[in-house]
C-alpha cells in the first residue's frame, strides 16, 4: 500500500500539464484482448497486461494506464553496432527486425510528437527523443519507433501482428522499477488506443477485478466490440475531451447516504484552464479529491464509523482515517454516489472506499490533492466493474461485473 501511494502522489503532481488532440472516430465490429491481472502479488495497485514487441516478439509486463499517452518499455538500441550485455529485462530493439527509429525531423517528430519531446534536435536523422519527468525525481527518456505488436485476435483466436505501432524506447528510467513498461490509453494521436483504432475501431473497454485478486485470475483489456458486454446491462454517461490527454466525466454531484453533499459545482467543471474537472484514470489507486471537497466528503464518511478504534500510523500516505476492523461490519458505511449530468449514477461497493491497510486495519481509501485540481477517480473504484469507452460517440458505459474470470 506504501509504495501505492506513493506512486499516487507523484501522479497527481503531474496531472493537467497536456493538451488535448481529439482523434478521429472510426468504429467496427471486431475486437482484441490483451490478458489484464491485478499487481496485488507483486505489492502494487496498480493492472497490468502482458503483451509480445518486436520480431521475434518477446513478452512485457505493461501498466494499463488511461491517465497517459505514452506507451514505452525498457530499452536498448545499438546505434553503433557495438558488441554489449544487455539487461535481461530490457527489450534489446537493434535484435528486432521490425523496430524502425522515427527521426527528429519527421513529421511524425515535429507534429505529432512535439510536446513530448525534448529541445534539442541534433540532426533531422537524429532519434525523434521524449523525456518525461516527475516533481519527485522520477522520470522516463528514451526515443520514439515504431514496431510490431502482438494482439489476439477474435476471429481466429490466434495472435496477430500489427505493424508499426508506435513505442517509446526508454533508454532511462527512475521510479518505475518493478514493471517492464506503461502501455498508455490516453487520447491522443500517438497513444495505444489510437494505434488500436486503425484496425478495431474507437472503443475499447476493460473489467477490474478486486485489487486484492490473485495472478491466476485473469480478465482482459479489449479493443473493439467486446465479448462480455451483450451478458451486462450498461449504463451510459458523458465522456468530455477538454481536458489534456485525460478521459473527463460530466459529474453534477456526489451523494453519501443517499444525502447530496454540499460541494461548489467548479469543483467538477474543468474552467479551461487550471481548476476543476473529474477523470477515470486506471493508473491511479486511490480516488482523490481536492480541498475542500475532501473535506465534505470525509465528514460524511467518518459520520458512522467514530466509535471504532482508531488507528493512527505514520505510513497510511494521504488516508487520513484508519480503524480498527474488529467490530467493522459493511453495513454502517453509507453509499457512495457519482451523480451524472444526464441522471445515470455510478455507487462502488464498499470494499472500494474502505480499504484494507493491513491485518486488522482499515482505512477511508480516498485522498485529498490541492485546488486548484482534479478530482480522480482511481482503479479501486473502479474494481468489480466493466468499463467502456466509446471514443466515436463521447460516452463511458459501465456495469457490475466479477470480472473473476480464473485459469
Amino acid at each position: 500500500m506504501k509504495r501505492l501511494m506513493e506512486r499516487d502522489n507523484t501522479r497527481q503532481k503531474v496531472i493537467a500539464k497536456r493538451t488535448n488532440q481529439r482523434r478521429e472516430a472510426i468504429e467496427f465490429d471486431e475486437y482484441a484482448e490483451l490478458p489484464l491481472r491485478s499487481g496485488s502479488s507483486m505489492g502494487d495497485g496498480e493492472y497490468f497486461i502482458s503483451m509480445r514487441i518486436g520480431s521475434p516478439p518477446r513478452k512485457f509486463l505493461l501498466i494499463v494506464d488511461t491517465g497517459s499517452d505514452l506507451t514505452w518499455i525498457k530499452c536498448w538500441y545499438n546505434y553503433d553496432f557495438v558488441s554489449i550485455d544487455v539487461p535481461k529485462k530490457f527489450f534489446n530493439a537493434t535484435r528486432s527486425r521490425s523496430f524502425k527509429v522515427v527521426p527528429c525531423g519527421s513529421v511524425a517528430c515535429q507534429k505529432k510528437l512535439h510536446e513530448a519531446l525534448l529541445d534539442k534536435c541534433p540532426t533531422t536523422s537524429s532519434p525523434c527523443r521524449f523525456d518525461y519527468g516527475y516533481e519527485d525525481g522520477s522520470s522516463v527518456t528514451g526515443f520514439f519507433a515504431n514496431e510490431t505488436v502482438s494482439v489476439r485476435d477474435h476471429r481466429t483466436g490466434k495472435k496477430i501482428r500489427l505493424h508499426d505501432v508506435m513505442i517509446g524506447c526508454a533508454d532511462w528510467s527512475t521510479g518505475i522499477n518493478h514493471v517492464d513498461g506503461v502501455l498508455g490509453l490516453g487520447i491522443r494521436k500517438h497513444s495505444f488506443s489510437a494505434s488500436m483504432a486503425r484496425v478495431y475501431g474507437t472503443k475499447f473497454s476493460y473489467c477490474l477485478a478486486d485489487h486484492l485478486s490473485a495472478s491466476d485470475i485473469v480478465n482482459y483489456l479489449w479493443f473493439g466490440e467486446s465479448p462480455v458486454k451483450k451478458h451486462l446491462k450498461l449504463k451510459y454517461t458523458e465522456l468530455l475531451f477538454d481536458i489534456p490527454t485525460f478521459y473527463a466525466l460530466n459529474v453534477t454531484g456526489l451523494s453519501i447516504g443517499g444525502v447530496m453533499l454540499d460541494i461548489a459545482p467548479e469543483i467538477w467543471r474543468w474552467n479551461g484552464k487550471d481548476r476543476g474537472g473529474i477523470i477515470i484514470d486506471s493508473g491511479t489507486s486511490l480516488s482523490q479529491f481536492p480541498m475542500p471537497s475532501y473535506n465534505v466528503i470525509m465528514a460524511a464518511l467518518t459520520a458512522p464509523l467514530v466509535n471504532l478504534k482508531r488507528v493512527i500510523r505514520t505510513d497510511t500516505d494521504g488516508m487520513q482515517f484508519c480503524f480498527d476492523s474488529n467490530g467493522f461490519r459493511e453495513s454502517m458505511v453509507p453509499s457512495f454516489v457519482f451523480h451524472f449530468y444526464n441522471g445515470e449514477t455510478f455507487s462502488p461497493p464498499v470494499k472500494s472506499y474502505i480499504v484494507d491497510f493491513a491485518d486488522g486495519v482499515k482505512c477511508i481509501g480516498i485522498v485529498s490533492t490541492d485546488w486548484p485540481g482534479l478530482a480522480i477517480l482511481g482503479n479501486i473504484m473502479q474494481q468489480d466493474h466493466y468499463w467502456e469507452y466509446e471514443i466515436l460517440r463521447g460516452w463511458l458505459g459501465f456495469a457490475a461485473s466479477a470480472c473473476n474470470r480464473k485459469y
